[in-house]
């Protein structure tokens, strides 16, 4: 999240394009009506815009996110900054959880010293020994506490991915992969990819639920990685 070129992409979106888009169409103003969607690397990227700009966007949509320690330690620190400022009133939106899907509730603060710390204590360090360290502060942090309307206990949050799940399998090749109309074609969709990002995306969902914020989670057994998987579920957290 303080990597140069994640900054640069944050600052363009939240600075450049989301006022060019509010000035050239006719949308609704406040951050309760703009939300950012993005898959991969674009998913984790969704998540950081809402942690450093709160007042910008109201929610996000992680397809396949590539989450990394670094992310996790941002959302740990704004979480435990957000419900510590005990002056600013705030509250979440009941979720319901089922076979398929959780939901949990959401607040969010922009990025400050103390989040630029925890994501630079965090460099070098595992998913496990992120959570372990932060543990405590999420739980005290979220009990018996106003919640800041700048955390993300105040914003819609969506986290998918596919890969193997039991019997289902991601098959190494999938010929409609490669039907395109443009010179495309090759698109091998990195079977092994959604499979290999699951224990990032349980460890956010860990500190999610540490901290208990409303989130919806699907997981689409035997997804691939690629463009074309991701538009066949795009539809999912325009409904959610």
């Amino acid at each position: 999240i303080t990597h140069p070129i994640s900054m640069a992409h944050g600052d363009f979106v939240a600075t450049k394009l989301h006022p060019f888009i509010q000035n050239k169409f006719r949308a609704r103003r406040g951050a309760e009506n703009v939300c950012v969607m993005g898959s991969s690397l674009g998913g984790q990227a969704s998540l950081q815009l809402v942690l450093r700009y709160p007042e910008v966007f109201g929610g996000a949509a992680c397809l396949s996110p590539c989450f990394q320690p670094g992310t996790i330690a941002a959302v740990v620190a704004n979480l435990v900054a957000g419900t510590a400022n005990n002056d600013v009133k705030g509250g979440g939106v009941g979720g319901t959880a089922g076979a398929a899907s959780a939901t949990t509730t959401s607040t969010s603060h922009g990025t400050n010293d103390g989040t630029i710390d925890a994501i630079r204590k965090s460099s070098g360090k595992t998913s496990n020994n992120v959570l372990k360290e932060n543990q405590n502060r999420l739980q005290k942090s979220s009990t018996g506490k106003k919640i800041n309307v700048n955390t993300l206990h105040s914003k819609m949050i969506y986290i998918d991915n596919g890969g193997d799940v039991e019997d289902t399998r991601v098959p190494v090749f999938e010929a409609l992969d490669h039907f395109t109309l443009n010179e495309r074609w090759w698109n091998p969709g990195y079977w092994w990819l959604d499979t290999s990002l699951q224990p990032m995306i349980d460890a956010m969902r860990w500190t999610l639920d540490q901290a208990g914020v409303n989130y919806t989670y699907e997981k689409f057994p035997g997804g691939r990685h690629n463009e074309r998987a991701w538009a066949q579920r795009i539809h999912r957290p325009l409904l959610a």
